[in-house]
């Protein structure tokens, strides 16, 4: 059982243009995410996914591995299934799935991931999730909320707060490649797409999201004061 990183990676974000790009103090946004990734020794390789000229560039200017794919891909899943498809990854191998906004993920995180996958050949998707939800987060819809059963799976992914919503959602997922392959041939559901949300419709299709707990504060890059944070409490 191999692993392998896929970070999915596109220009048109809304709140902060070309995000993947931005300069945070001589290094990009994407380059911190992808160097903080390949330093976990059990991945196997590692890969950003993208059909972006300017992102394929600065990614092979530091060294990165980058695989090509289309431009009209609704979510990050579809565009780490079409990459998957393009290198030799075998159906019992893990597919780590990295949002290109999430530069404080380290090796913890991707262990604590690839253990439970080792513990369990059952799982089909595992996911992080913080119990350091802060007050600030709460109405914050940038930070999804989750709720989980008394096994740590996911019952419910929010960007609205609810009492029952204890745990703040990190932008990593992990799959099996046969998981992959399954997930891909769903239909988008309402919900998922009012909230924008894709693990929404693997909830509602009955896939089981293992939610693996940490107290660590990962923070992703959604605003200018998520920058402003980065740079004065992550890099030295």
């Amino acid at each position: 059982m191999k692993m392998y990183g896929i970070i999915p990676a596109r220009l048109n974000s809304t709140r902060l243009p070309e995000k993947a790009l931005l300069d945070l103090n001589n290094k990009t946004l994407i380059q911190r995410v992808y160097e903080n990734i390949k330093k976990n020794k059990k991945l196997e390789k590692l890969f950003v996914a993208t059909n972006d000229k300017k992102i394929k560039d600065n990614v092979l200017s530091f060294g990165g591995n980058v695989i090509d794919t289309k431009k009209n891909h609704l979510n990050g899943t579809e565009r780490c299934f079409e990459a998957s498809n393009k290198v030799n990854i075998k159906d019992e191998d893990i597919i780590l799935n990295i949002q290109c906004d999430e530069p404080t993920i380290d090796c913890e995180a991707i262990d604590l991931i690839y253990n439970n996958f080792k513990d369990n050949s059952k799982l089909n998707i595992v996911t992080l999730v913080s119990s350091n939800l802060k007050p600030n987060d709460l109405n914050d819809r940038s930070i999804v909320k989750t709720q989980l059963n008394e096994n740590n799976f996911a019952l419910e992914f929010s960007r609205k707060y609810k009492e029952n919503l204890k745990y703040k959602h990190i932008g990593i997922y992990a799959y099996k490649k046969h998981t992959l392959n399954k997930l891909i041939n769903l239909k988008p559901t309402v919900n998922e797409k009012i909230q924008k949300l894709e693990q929404l419709r693997w909830l509602e299709n009955d896939f089981k999201i293992k939610c693996v707990i940490t107290n660590k504060n990962y923070i992703s890059i959604n605003t200018k004061e998520d920058i402003k944070i980065y740079k004065e409490n992550y890099i030295l």
